[in-house]
């Protein structure tokens, strides 16, 4: 654009000057008149002059030649300098026009630049804007927050993340999943994060335990999803780390409380079984009491007459055949039977009280073994501990309880079999147990075999261990069962001692 002025104003020069010497010329022609101007004639000889043979041009001749000339030059110069003008006016045109519309393009296109720089600025202060929020949220939020790349490096962590794992903002970056969290947790979590990036899940979540810096356990509820960038590819995960431990604490407070409350209402509900099957049981004593009291004194009278009168017989017919002693000793037998029976329903209705003393439980043993000694299929073994303090117990009546247990272990083995009675102390108590090698007894019978009238043998009517077990609770002590069927039964007697 410089060059092309340059040259318009040389041409606007030079075009001025050729005016002035225009004027110039048109101002020496004027001075002559036109005759004058003409060409002479050839044979006027004042027109000319002879110099050595040669014709010589009169001034004004020669003026009129270098004006014509000059002026037919000039005319031409005039003319291309006309043109010239005329197409540097075209030109310049030209020019103006391209100049406008380059000018229009450039303000088109400089009002375009705005918008979009205006646009940029709007969307880079949104997006700081933006970061500035998130930074804020994740520095602040409440619960640990990290950013984390693909490779399981942690980018960024928040305070609370540091703080619940003790380490400093700077001591977390580029440290590894893997470092911050339990081995029994490392291959599920891995898992999950590599499915994450791999864009088979958006987002997971689940409890796993971290490693605080000093070593001990976290539990924490992780819920983790993806970064994408602008191809929708991941690029980072944002995890969100909520400490559960106080809660799972607390959850295992409870449950161990619950736990306790259920084992608690578990033994009221069995005391509460015990104290109706008691009450139960001493109703049923109480009625087989008084029906006993009445039926007793009945039967009593009858059968001591026929225990004499068998006494006599024995006596009279010593020298009877084999057939009449037999029967003689089977009738024996069963009256010695019928007056347990009496003695157990008159035990029923009138409980003596009890006049508690202090006895060896190796003399109770004995007494009881001399007068109920086994069959000669039926073996019986006693361990009793020679050091073992006496008890403090009304002697007949565990002598009763003695003799109930001993003569049902001889019932419980009508082949052969043995008896093992041992005593041994244990927490300021003496436990006495009779085992026998017997039938032994179902889970069923086991629950009912305390049960007033309760039975399995073809004989007797099921008291002698409903009684039993009401005078070892008189008494102070405890009685259970333990029986397998095929191996045996064993009796387990607690009994105070004396202090």
């Amino acid at each position: 654009m410089q060059d092309t002025n340059k040259t318009e104003a040389q041409l606007i020069n030079e075009l001025t000057e050729l005016r002035q010497r225009n004027a110039e010329l048109e101002t020496l022609i004027a001075r002559y008149p036109k005759t004058e101007r003409q060409a002479p004639d050839n044979t006027s000889e004042s027109a000319s002059i002879q110099v050595s043979g040669d014709t010589l041009l009169a001034p004004d001749q020669i003026i009129r030649a270098d004006l014509a000339v000059a002026l037919q030059k000039l005319e031409t110069e005039i003319s291309e300098r006309e043109q010239a003008e005329t197409e540097l006016k075209q030109y310049h045109n030209q020019l103006e026009e391209l100049v406008a519309g380059r000018t229009a393009e450039l303000m088109k296109a400089n009002d375009q630049l705005k918008q979009e720089i205006a646009e940029r600025r709007r969307t880079e202060t949104a997006l700081r804007d933006s970061e500035q929020r998130f930074r804020s949220a994740f520095d602040n939020a409440p619960i640990g927050m990290a950013l984390v790349e693909s490779d399981h490096t942690i980018v960024q962590a928040n305070r609370a993340l540091c703080k619940m794992l003790g380490y400093l903002e700077k001591e977390l970056a580029g440290k590894c999943l893997k470092d911050i969290t339990c081995p029994d947790d490392t291959d599920i979590s891995a898992k999950y994060h590599h499915r994450l990036f791999a864009g088979a899940l958006e987002k997971y979540q689940f409890e796993k335990r971290y490693l605080h810096k000093d070593g001990h356990t976290i539990w924490a509820l992780l819920s983790v999803s993806a970064v994408h960038n602008a191809r929708n590819k991941p690029i980072y995960a944002i995890a969100q780390i909520q400490d559960t431990t106080l809660r799972n604490k607390a959850e295992e407070a409870l449950r161990a409380y619950s736990e306790r409350l259920e084992e608690m209402v578990e033994e009221r509900t069995k005391e509460l079984e015990t104290a109706q099957e008691q009450l139960v049981r001493q109703e049923k004593l109480a009625v087989l009491g008084q029906l006993a009291g009445s039926v007793g004194h009945e039967l009593r009278n009858p059968l001591g007459v026929i225990s004499n009168a068998i006494y006599y017989l024995q006596m009279v017919l010593s020298e009877a055949d084999e057939t009449v002693k037999e029967y003689l000793n089977i009738i024996a037998s069963r009256v010695r039977e019928s007056e347990k029976i009496v003695a157990d329903l008159l035990s029923l209705s009138r409980t003596r009280p009890v006049e508690q003393q202090t006895v060896p439980v190796t003399d109770l043993i004995t007494e009881v073994l001399a007068r109920y000694p086994p069959s000669d299929d039926i073996k019986v073994v006693t361990r009793v501990d020679p050091e073992l303090p006496p008890l403090f117990v009304d002697p007949q009546q565990i002598r009763q309880v003695l003799t109930n247990l001993i003569t049902n272990a001889y019932q419980a083995m009508p082949d052969s079999g043995e008896v093992k009675i041992t005593a041994h102390l244990e927490q300021n108590t003496v436990h006495l147990l009779i085992a026998d090698t017997g039938e032994g007894m179902s889970p069923e019978t086991i629950n009912k075999v305390f049960e007033p009238l309760f039975t399995t043998k073809p004989r007797g009517i099921g008291l002698g261990l409903a009684i039993s077990k009401n005078l070892i609770e008189v008494n102070g002590g405890s009685i259970q069962v333990k029986s397998t069927e095929g191996l045996g039964s064993t009796f387990i007697l607690t009994l105070p001692i004396a202090l």
